[in-house]
């Protein structure tokens, strides 16, 4: 086997570049589904043990209002 210490940019073999998807409507429907908020009552897991925390940090006493108020922040927008 020889082997060149030397390459050009034109023995370089070429990458195999796939075409871009084509976005058609119904394509983006079915891909990203529209969301609709609506207020509701449903609560996930980490909420439900996020209000957990936050009742037993209560009932306790906690002195440490900031964390009271960044757990309470927490819990009200999903951050």
């Amino acid at each position: 086997m020889v082997y060149r210490k030397y390459y050009s940019y034109n023995d370089m073999p070429k990458p195999v570049i796939p075409p871009p998807p084509v976005a058609t409507e119904e394509v983006v429907e079915t891909v990203l589904p529209k969301v609709q908020r609506t207020p509701s009552l449903h609560f996930e897991k980490d909420d439900i043990i996020l209000m957990a925390v936050l009742l037993t940090l209560i009932m306790n006493g906690c002195e440490d209002k900031l964390l009271l108020i960044a757990l309470g922040a927490l819990l009200l927008f999903d951050l």
